[in-house]
């Protein structure tokens, strides 16, 4: 413990909860400070409130005002008080935007203690002047997740003045340049000496491109520069931006090697993020594919593990094909077959009688449903009985398609990556029982002739349907319309711990349509979607699993695809990078060249990422728009204007840049203005 030391560590209460991994980052920090104060902002459910007060020295809630910069601000001149910390020769401002630590915070302390600095950070930021900043040059500074302020610089009226004349905002990119950009270079100004524990200059080696190291080299951060401290956006950032910076191998790297080679529980971070994360978009971050032999073990026989198969059987003329499926199923797996009509029964009775096991039957469910009434309702007393569930049907599905092998091809696509042979199944077993976050696994899409736009057009029309029995189930957690659902087919394999909201539920057949049941839009169709968010409900993420042979098929078959749309389709709108493929808008030119005077309105990323592209397209534009009192320091007074500066004549055309939510509220500035010549870059 640093004796006159005190933290001020904020949290965020998301929604009133407080995650593992910050009462974990708590803890470490009250083992090497005298003083830990935690402000948090927002509250905090009874219990976390209990367990902070436990591990803190005193706890100070707020409204969730200004992110850490308001917090710290508050904390500092409100709760605190100066007076107060002229008791301390050290102050750490600490958030909980990061994971960790991952090594021990006494080795941060113990390097710079041995150097002659007034504050310093873990990370550091060298100047940046990039296409995505135009000529904007951003300072160096101290990144704002963790700053220690030394005596001579904490006791010092300068520092008092900095926090009184804060600009406290509610916009993130606001507060970055109020608080993180200008900390650093006010006090460097003023002579006060920083640095960082992990040199940048082995990241950053130019100012002319953003590295952005924090985020897109982690790994050799944490295994080569020991970073305690892992940045949450690693794992969290939107996946187009990330392949903007790599092949998106680095979350996944980061989370491997903190789990192999280092003391820290790596499931608090897998933990928060199945809770934060939308299933699909986790799935492309931790790429959640899961290329499984059928050829080799890949590990000791799972012979004791209580597993049910359960088997739906329409059609007859497919029952042969199905129990060249079944008899490769390991003896220990109990199996249900579920069916109906008579010949359907007496012909599956006689492929079950020339099976040299005891522990399958058949059910019979009613006519309505489907597989998934026969699965929730004709199996559900039998499924509680088992740890492991997997679940398969035939498909013979040839709607609009000339050629009867689409739906034989599906039927493959479901049955060779779910129950293969007897190596594939004990192998899928085996990733559930040693992958303990992992709670279903689902064989891929089909992209065959018509299900080609299964794509783009996942939800179809059952994001409504589905969000509802989300809320049905009580289920927590983050569905979106925007985030297509990645399991289709209703079969899979699973913990039955994972699904069991799903089917503990008191289902009945009257849930279900009757025959002839719609093809799209029902209780079923939802069904179908929706085991990806039942399972994070659970605590469990949901991947992809494919044999060898498949894994091969659809790698070849993606990138034959990708080629194609990118050589027909983006390379004739002008589009050389997958981030800017939701900006495709064939208005957007034709409006800007109807105008002698063009603006963005924004100033940020995606106000400077529209530039960018309209100048690859032979567009010039003045300059930016922010909305009036919203010009930041870093924002040069030639390149961006308020919007009451522009005077906006019918010759004058602004081009909204900007996220939905503040696109929405300057749409309504601008129509509140009269000013009707505008248009979103953003589709």
């Amino acid at each position: 413990m640093r004796k006159k030391s005190i933290g001020v560590f904020v949290v965020f209460a998301d929604q009133g909860i407080i995650d593992e991994y910050v009462f974990f980052l708590a803890e470490k920090l009250g083992e090497i400070l005298e003083t830990l104060i935690i402000t948090i902002n927002g509250v905090p459910d009874s219990e976390d409130m209990e367990r902070l007060h436990r591990i803190s020295d005193e706890i100070y809630v707020r409204d969730n005002v200004g992110f850490d910069c308001g917090a710290y601000k508050d904390t500092l001149e409100k709760y605190l008080g100066w007076e107060r910390l002229e008791n301390y020769e050290e102050l750490l401002l600490v958030n909980d935007s990061c994971y960790g630590p991952v090594y021990p915070l006494y080795e941060v302390y113990d390097e710079m203690d041995g150097k002659s600095l007034d504050f310093w950070g873990i990370t550091e930021q060298t100047p940046i002047r990039g296409s995505h900043y135009d000529t904007n040059l951003l300072p160096y500074h101290i990144q704002s997740y963790f700053i220690v302020i030394r005596k001579g610089m904490l006791q010092n009226k300068a520092f008092r003045e900095f926090w009184k004349g804060l600009h406290v905002s509610n916009d993130y990119n606001e507060t970055v340049a109020f608080f993180e950009l200008k900390f650093t270079q006010y006090f460097n100004d003023l002579g006060y000496t920083s640095g960082a524990y992990v040199d940048c200059a082995a990241f950053c080696r130019s100012t002319d491109v953003s590295q952005a190291y924090v985020f897109f080299d982690s790994y050799k951060l944490v295994s080569e520069h020991r970073c305690p401290l892992i940045k949450k956006k690693v794992f969290l950032f939107p996946h187009p931006l990330v392949l903007s910076a790599n092949s998106g191998e680095t979350a996944q790297r980061t989370l491997d090697y903190i789990a192999n080679c280092t003391e820290y529980d790596s499931s608090l971070i897998w933990q928060h993020l199945i809770r934060k994360c939308n299933p699909g978009d986790l799935r492309a971050a931790m790429h959640l594919d899961y290329c499984i032999s059928s050829n080799q073990l890949l590990g000791e026989a799972t012979g004791k593990k209580k597993a049910l198969l359960v088997a739906h059987i329409s059609y007859k003329n497919l029952i042969e094909k199905c129990f060249e499926y079944i008899k490769k199923v390991p003896l220990y797996i109990d199996i249900i077959i579920s069916t109906k009509g008579d010949e359907n029964i007496e012909i599956i009775s006689q492929y079950i009688s020339k099976l040299n096991r005891k522990n399958i039957k058949i059910v019979v469910p009613q006519n309505r449903g489907r597989e998934i009434s026969s699965l929730l309702v004709a199996c559900r007393n039998d499924i509680l009985k088992y740890d492991y569930l997997c679940f398969v049907h035939d498909k013979q599905s040839n709607s609009g398609t000339p050629y009867h092998t689409v739906g034989q091809s599906f039927m493959d696509i479901l049955w060779e990556n779910t129950i293969s042979n007897t190596v594939y199944i004990e192998n899928v077993l085996e990733q559930l029982e040693t992958n303990p976050r992992l709670g279903v696994l689902g064989p891929p899409a089909p992209f065959v002739s018509k299900y080609f736009m299964v794509a783009a057009m996942s939800w179809s029309n059952c994001f409504q349907k589905t969000k509802e029995l989300c809320e049905r189930l009580h289920l927590s957690c983050t569905i979106s319309e925007d985030v297509r659902p990645f399991m289709l087919g209703t079969t899979f394999w699973c913990k039955t711990d994972a699904l069991l909201p799903l089917f503990n539920y008191e289902w009945s057949y009257e849930d279900f349509e009757p025959e002839p049941m719609r093809t799209d839009g029902t209780i079923s169709h939802a069904v179908e979607r929706v085991f990806p968010y039942v399972a994070q409900s659970q605590g469990y993420y949901s991947g992809i699993m494919m044999t060898e042979e498949y894994a091969s098929i659809y790698s070849c078959n993606y990138q034959y695809m990708l080629n194609g749309i990118i050589k027909n389709i983006l390379l004739e709108q002008g589009i050389y990078e997958f981030r800017n493929v939701n900006k495709i808008n064939s208005d957007l030119i034709v409006f800007c060249r109807q105008y002698e005077k063009l603006y963005i309105y924004g100033a940020g990323e995606c106000g400077h990422s529209c530039r960018s592209y309209l100048k690859d397209r032979g567009v010039d534009v003045l300059g930016y728009i922010v909305s009036d009192g919203k010009r930041a320091i870093n924002q040069t007074q030639e390149e961006v204007y308020e919007l009451s500066e522009i005077e906006c004549s019918l010759d004058t055309g602004i081009v909204v840049a900007l996220n939905k939510n503040n696109a929405n509220a300057v749409k309504h500035t601008l129509e509140k203005k009269g000013i009707s010549n505008y248009i979103f870059y953003e589709v």
